[in-house]
């Protein structure tokens, strides 16, 4: 039955990717549902390394906020595999989603491994950068870029961490209603 459900969950995940590769945006409800499976299937593979909460605000509708498709993912992802990597049980991701004066804000919280200050401020020079060559910040600088050409430079990520703690990506993003364009 767990393999079942795995490769059900593999699918779901690919058929999003596929579906939403080249599109300009999707509801906000959309993209909680591939980072739930996505999450789904990292409990699957690591069992109580992981573990996670999605938290959205009693005041947002998912079905009516519309963003950046495959946006949270790769921070998701970070999460996971620096953030929780040292740890052998009782690792959380919490995403948490709420409006912020003008922006949707996602908050996306580990309790990792953590960094220093000064792998904190290396990771965000390299993301600014936009350098290819650092590996791990691949994925968070592209995320950096397209928050940037889509919306503004107003928007963007920004990267909080404590060692022993944890580590918090915070999203900032226009408020986009599912009647207005991207």
């Amino acid at each position: 039955r767990e393999v079942a459900n795995s490769i059900k969950m593999l699918g779901k995940s690919m058929r999003y990717v596929l579906e939403n590769t080249g599109t300009a945006s999707i509801t906000l409800r959309r993209e909680l549902d591939y980072i739930e499976t996505y999450l789904t299937i990292q409990k699957i593979r690591f069992g109580d390394r992981v573990n996670y909460s999605l938290l959205v605000e009693d005041d947002i509708v998912p079905e009516n906020y519309m963003i950046l498709p495959l946006l949270l993912q790769p921070v998701i992802e970070n999460a996971t595999v620096h953030g929780l990597e040292k740890r052998d049980t009782g690792g959380q991701i919490e995403v948490h989603i709420s409006l912020v004066e003008e922006y949707l804000q996602i908050l996306i919280k580990d309790n990792g491994c953590g960094m220093t200050e000064e792998e904190l401020e290396q990771l965000r020079k390299s993301i600014q950068e936009q350098k290819v060559d650092t590996g791990g910040s691949i994925g968070l600088s592209n995320i950096q870029r397209r928050i940037r050409l889509c919306y503004g430079e107003a928007y963007g990520m920004m990267m909080y961490s404590t060692p022993g703690e944890g580590t918090s990506v915070q999203l900032n993003l226009p408020v986009k209603h599912s009647s207005e364009p991207v």
